[in-house]
């Protein structure tokens, strides 16, 4: 979970290097505090598991996150442009629950073209981040067992006060 922070300072960089600049401290301070539970856990524990990984080039992959941004893109523009930037809150809230890259990619396009401040989009983007966060924790709860919920409650806490600390320093030096 922590390394889709830095993925989508780089994301947000492809589109727009200035945005991409103020989206990277909040993403660095909270992939920090995530790999460094990470790495403490990973010190901590005795059995190691075995983790199945697929092919993320597969044609298949890629159709179904090209029709996923061209969601979010619409409904990022038309929510921004009816209900301001709680709109564009409301959508990253909503996209960031399967994927932040899409979110990511929108939100650095919309600031590109001028119809974002660097703010809003920021947030738009950690909250995004921050309810993926949620549903990975609510997974552990509901698909793994409550040891496992345990296990990496502070991981997910760290991730989401990484992301406020960084937000809090944005707001302070910007």
């Amino acid at each position: 979970s922590a390394i889709m922070f830095p993925r989508m300072a780089l994301l947000a960089s492809i589109v727009d290097i200035k945005f991409a600049e103020f989206l990277f401290v909040p993403a660095v301070v909270a992939f920090v505090l995530g790999i460094a539970f990470a790495y403490k856990l990973s010190m901590d524990r005795k059995s190691k598991a075995d983790v199945e990984v697929k092919n993320p080039y597969e044609l298949s992959t890629a159709i179904k996150f090209g029709l996923l941004y061209a969601f979010v893109l619409f409904f990022s523009v038309n929510a921004l442009q009816v209900l301001g930037d709680y709109g564009l809150y409301a959508v990253a809230a909503i996209s960031g629950l399967s994927d932040v890259d899409a979110i990511t990619l929108s939100v650095s396009k919309l600031f590109s073209a001028g119809d974002l401040r660097i703010i809003p989009g920021v947030i738009a983007i950690l909250l995004a981040a921050a309810m993926n966060t949620f549903f990975k924790w609510f997974l552990t709860l509901s698909i793994g067992k409550k040891e496992l919920f345990k296990v990496v409650t502070p991981g997910f806490i760290a991730l989401i006060v990484g992301e406020v600390i960084g937000i809090v320093i944005l707001i302070m030096v910007g």
